[in-house]
């Protein structure tokens, strides 16, 4: 079902991610979800190979004016999917995901850092949902790097702030000891913005 979503049309798209969320929705408790969120997994690490290698490529060929954008708008497909199908699933899944998030903020690109946010804000706003504290917290750290590294960007750190916020939230109802441990770093990222809600 998910790979419609490489159909250029809206629609279409959205009604494969709702029938996949579905499924998932089906599977809660069953050993088939592991497997069906393992292949979403799979999926995502194929597309941030492929945007990875197209990165190094267009590096290395700046002169060409070559770019191929095919791999980056799947993974921005996949990423608008993941806000309905990410608290649904598994766990493990979960921390697999964060990882690749991490490295994808690394990049420093605001269509995708942008994405991710707002990939990340429904699962940090699911009490139900089981996330590894550690990959969290490593993702977290990354997000108060990105605040207090680029304060030009005013409406995008707000968001950040926002996403960041609920994940601490989430970290400390799942590892209050990390979470304190974090709390100097991401004070001192937030420090001078405007107050948020």
């Amino acid at each position: 079902c998910l790979l419609i979503n490489e159909h250029n049309f809206f629609q279409v798209r959205k009604r494969a991610h709702e029938c996949t969320a579905e499924a998932l929705r089906v599977l809660q408790g069953s050993i088939s979800l592991t497997m069906a969120s393992d292949v979403i997994v799979m999926l995502f690490e194929k597309l941030f190979l492929a945007v990875s290698q197209t990165k190094e490529e267009n590096s290395a060929d700046k002169s060409s004016g070559k770019s191929d954008s095919g791999a980056a708008l799947q993974i921005l497909y996949l990423l608008n999917a993941l806000k309905l199908l990410l608290p649904l699933m598994s766990g493990k899944s979960i921390g697999r995901l964060l990882v690749f998030f991490t490295k994808l903020l690394e990049l420093r690109q605001t269509f995708l850092s942008r994405q991710i946010l707002n990939t990340l804000h429904p699962l940090f706003s699911n009490s139900v949902t089981d996330i590894p504290s550690g990959i969290l917290t490593e993702l977290l750290e990354k997000l108060a790097e990105m605040i207090s590294e680029d304060r030009k960007a005013g409406d995008e750190n707000m968001v950040a702030a926002r996403v960041l916020r609920n994940g601490m939230e989430k970290l400390n109802a799942i590892d209050p000891k990390a979470c304190a441990l974090k709390l100097p770093l991401v004070f001192q990222s937030l420090a001078g913005m405007p107050i948020f809600v």
